[in-house]
């Protein structure tokens, strides 16, 4: 976009005039933590707030933030193969993202049940004012208690301290896209919009590579 006022920016008409073609809109769930907490918390949906009371009383929620236990990262890594049923993802990757987590350039939120096993987790990473959810692993025999809404609580209040101004949930299917979302991309959109403040559109266009 152009600037405040002025519509569409050169960026964009450019792209095209250079036989650019509109891939439609689609739509983005963001939480405002410029706000005090207990607004943010205000503002979660009303089922949330009680699904989080009860899982900070199951698990036991950490926070890694350096390389000091590679242990904790080398069990979110098998986790999430475990529930994809294979390695989804080359070790290399998965290296990058750990040297993220060292560099200040991201965190793992993880929760452990009462035997120390990990339970579920989520991956984040943020920049000097933004926040994005990476990727997450849960256990899928315990979709009936509160893992990711813990995880992703936990999450904003770390960005919070960290002086973030948005956390950009992710991207939100309307059951009116094209293509037709899947049930699962509906309900998975559902959980994201409960921890929203706000929604954004995101126009989609596809255009040549320019020389």
């Amino acid at each position: 976009m152009g600037t405040e006022g002025s519509g569409l920016g050169e960026w964009y008409l450019h792209a095209m005039k250079s036989s650019g073609k509109s891939g439609g809109v689609r739509h983005a769930a963001f939480a405002d933590l410029r706000q005090p907490l207990a607004d943010i918390w205000s503002s979660l949906r009303k089922s949330y707030k009680s699904l989080i009371h009860s899982g900070d009383r199951l698990w036991r929620g950490g926070i890694l933030l350096e390389r000091g236990n590679e242990d904790v990262w080398e069990e979110f890594r098998s986790l999430h193969r475990e529930v994809s049923g294979r390695q989804t993802r080359s070790l290399e990757s998965w290296n990058i993202q750990h040297e993220a987590i060292v560099s200040g350039e991201a965190f793992l939120i993880y929760l452990k049940d009462e035997n120390g096993r990990m339970v579920g987790g989520g991956l984040f990473h943020v920049s000097r004012d933004e926040g994005v959810y990476a990727v997450g692993a849960y256990d899928r025999s315990l979709f009936d208690r509160p893992i990711g809404h813990v995880v992703q609580w936990k999450a904003m209040t770390e960005m919070k301290r960290r002086g973030l101004h948005w956390y950009k949930i992710g991207m939100i299917s309307h059951p009116g896209d094209r293509p037709k979302p899947t049930d699962k991309e509906l309900s998975i959109s559902h959980f994201k919009e409960g921890f929203a403040t706000h929604h954004f559109a995101a126009l989609r266009f596809e255009c040549p590579v320019w020389p």
